[in-house]
This record gives structure tokens, sequence and C-alpha cells, in this order.
């Protein structure tokens, strides 16, 4: 899937130098499993928009597929009984296939519910992907690729299968042969060009950023297709066709606006498992290892920072340059517990050090706590949370550090590192030492209470 974001981002510079880019390394970011249907036994997030809030996918009830729509203030909502595959960028159409296999490509928006795409003209289809603006929908009909606009209607791009489209709708990638995945060669389609193919032999275009000027996908060197022969590719207009370097067996799926970050599921030796990845040119393969069960990724935020995916549990990815969180927390009103991020820099001489709380009910109050010692108290008096510090704990609730969660459910801080509060005073971080933050916060649930955010642990500098 393609992610959009404002032009002013700059392209990446792309090059032959892909083929040497390192292997694997361990990711530093926290997962959190999507909400899911109650019954709901298997569930998958496909797609996420730019800003990373809104992601869709599906909830698996009695063995019946239903598509889902997860925000971050609102939880999961049942849209239909079938499969969303993709959004907009502002999260108000969703597209994907209505009904049990086989089903039909449908679009939804919550003015008119899940619609039907006119003139497909195929007993089964599927819509996999949808412009920035949803007004271009691209899939699968019958065995051929379609692209559709409620102004033409639907247009045959031949054999094969569409997987993904360009933010403005002008560039179209997928596979050709009647098995889309598995077979024909991968290829790219604009109005001026029509369908050109991307790599000799068989292979499959996968993903296409925003700007349509970096197509992802993976090649198979044998015919029929074994899948642990897969292989992922980039392919640009200036230099064609490169090879990733990565292991056999590494799947494509998605990328963002630039095609500065590409994202999938490959197999780990070391693990014995399908682990999630997140790939750049200058940082490689970096395996998303949070789950004990084989996972995928299959889409990203305009920035990067934001992976959604899921084998047997939907789940979303929040990567961080230092910090490890820990302490799960305890839900409050809004049905889910609240979560702590750290940003910034663990530098004590910068000292930007940002603290951010969000999942917390809307319009409460709340602050942030600091302790050099962590702990687990539950039950704690007068709240429904737990505690995650120890020791000594300080509050952060000097001149503008109370704080609102407002309409947005959330709040942030930035942190003086030179006067850290503690129960006797303030006192400077140095180099060496180990901090660890959380979020207090009021609540009703139904009555008056309180509750806490996990908990972040940071050693500076």
């Amino acid at each position: 899937m393609r992610n959009s974001t404002p032009a002013t981002v700059p392209l990446i510079a792309l090059s032959l130098a892909w083929a040497s880019a390192p292997a694997t390394a361990a990711g530093q970011g926290s997962f959190r499993t999507l909400e899911e249907l109650p019954g709901a036994t298997v569930s998958r997030a496909l797609a996420v928009t730019p800003d990373g809030a809104t992601a869709v996918g599906y909830c698996h009830v009695a063995g019946e597929a239903h598509a889902c729509r997860w925000t971050a203030l609102g939880g999961v909502e049942d849209l239909w009984i079938g499969e969303a595959t993709d959004l907009s960028d502002d999260g108000a159409v969703v597209v994907g296939q209505r009904g049990s296999f086989p089903g039909v490509a449908t679009r939804w928006t919550a003015a008119t519910g899940a619609v039907d795409l006119p003139g497909l003209g195929a007993a089964e289809s599927r819509a996999l992907a949808v412009s920035a603006d949803g007004a271009v929908i691209v899939g699968v009909s019958g065995a051929s690729a379609f692209r559709w606009t409620a102004a033409g209607g639907a247009q045959d791009l031949g054999p094969g299968t569409a997987h993904d489209v360009s933010a403005d709708g002008a560039v179209v990638v997928g596979s050709t042969g009647p098995g889309g995945e598995l077979s024909g060669t991968a290829f790219r389609w604009t109005a001026a060009t029509g369908s050109l193919p991307l790599v000799s032999g068989w292979a499959t275009a996968r993903a296409v950023s925003g700007d349509g000027r970096v197509v992802y996908g993976h090649t198979f060197s044998t015919a029929p297709v074994t899948i642990g022969e897969a292989r992922a590719f980039c392919w640009t207009e200036a230099a064609g066709w490169v090879d990733l370097g990565l292991p056999a067996q590494t799947w494509t799926y998605g990328t963002n606006f630039d095609g500065s970050v590409l994202v999938g599921g490959a197999w780990s030796a070391a693990l014995q498992r399908t682990v999630a990845f997140r790939w750049t040119a200058g940082g490689g393969r970096v395996d998303l290892v949070g789950f004990p069960s084989d996972e995928l990724a299959f889409d990203v935020s305009a920035d990067g920072s934001v992976i959604v995916g899921g084998l047997s549990h939907g789940y979303v990815w929040r990567s961080s340059a230092f910090g490890e969180r820990f302490c799960a927390p305890v839900p409050n009103s809004t049905g889910r517990g609240g979560l702590i991020d750290v940003n910034g820099s663990d530098l004590a001489q910068a000292n930007d050090l940002r603290l951010s709380a969000e999942f917390l009910p809307l319009g409460g109050y709340g602050c942030f706590l600091v302790s050099s010692d962590v702990g687990a108290t539950y039950p704690v008096s007068h709240s429904e949370g737990r505690l995650c510090l120890g020791g000594f704990i300080g509050r952060f609730v000097g001149p503008g550090q109370v704080l609102n969660a407002g309409a947005a459910g959330g709040f942030s801080l930035t942190v003086d590192l030179g006067a850290l509060p503690t129960p006797f005073g303030p006192v400077a971080a140095l180099p060496g030492d180990t901090w660890s933050f959380q979020a207090w916060h009021r609540d009703a649930h139904p009555t008056p209470t309180s509750n806490f955010t996990d908990a972040v642990r940071v050693t500076l500098r």
C-alpha cells in the first residue's frame, strides 16, 4: 500500500547500492494488539492512513470475515461482512470485498455504507487499493485487473491483478496472469504507457510509492512458483529493476509516499518463523520482533514510524529510537489501556526528552510521573490502574504540567532533564542514569476513579 504525505517531503536517492544493504537487525519499537470484535479468533490490519491514526482490515467471527476499521479514539468498528483492504488518506473511504468468497468489490463511507462497485462484470471481484482522495479504486475482477472511477466506471487493464495505486490514482502496479500473486510478471500501468513489464520472468508488484516513482515487489526464480523462492525487488524509472539483496522468502507489501520505507514479511532462520520487517536503503532490513508467532507487516505511515499488520491478530507497531516500554496498562473507560511514548533525544546534555500519552478518556486531567525505580503495584487505592514505578516517585505538577486530554484523548510534555521532580525536590539527570516515566489520569468508570498508562524506561547517554 502507498501512503500520501505533503509534497514537501524530499525524494530519496535511489541507486544500485541497494543490492548491498545490510540484511537484518533488531527493531526498536513497541507492538500493540488491536482491539477485536467480540468472538473474533483472527484479525489482520491491512492498511493505515498516512498519519498512522486509522487502520482497516478484518476480524474473523464464527468463521466469517468482518471488515473492520480501527481508530485511536473509536476502537474497532464493524463495517460489513467481508474484508477491508485499503482506505483514503482521511480514513473516510474504505474499499475491499463484500461477502464471503466469491465476493464483490465494494466502497464504503459512513454516509452510504458498503456499496458494490458497478460495471465490473464478473461474478467475483475485489478492490485492493484506493487513491488518496478515495476517487480511484483498483483491484481484480474475474481474471482481469481493473481501475475504477465514479466518472469513468471500470477500466480493464488486462489479465492479472492490480495490487496498488499511487496517491493521485495515475499509476497502477500489479501482476499479470490468472494467479495474480503467484503467476505472470510484475507490471506498472499509466494512461500514457499502458501496462509495462518491470521484470522479466515470474514476479509481482505489490506496492507503489505515493508519487508513483518507486515500485516494490518480489520475484520468483522457478515456475511453477515456489513460495520459498520469493526475493524482494525495487523498480524506478532511472535504475530499472534492482534486487534488494535480501534473503529468499522475503515478501513485500507496503511503502510510504516517497518509497523510502518498505514493509513486509520474511523468514527468520534464527527464530524459525516469519517475522514482520521494515527496510530502508540506509538501514537495511530491520526485523520487528514482538510476537512469538508468525507475523507480517502490510502497511506503513507516511513517516515510516507506524506499521500495521498481523496474521493471527491485528497489531500496530510504533518505532522508538530509544526507551523500553514495560508494564501492561489496565483498560480505562475508553475500553483500552493508555499508552506512553518517548521522543526527542536520550542525550542528557541535549535536554530534549518529550513524553506523550494517548488512548485516554476525553477531557480528563492527568500528569506524568517519574522515578529511578520500577514497580508493579496493583490494585492502587482510588484507582483502577497499575502503578509501574517504585521507590521515590516524582510528579510533574508544576505550572503548565497538569494536563488535559482534550478532544484527542491525549497530552504531551517536554521534560526538563535538569530538574526532574522528586519528593525531596528537583534533581538533574546525568549520563548513565535510568529513569522510568508513566502517566496518571482521572477517569469515570462509571464512578470517579483514576488510572495509569503503561511505562517507559530511558537510560540517558
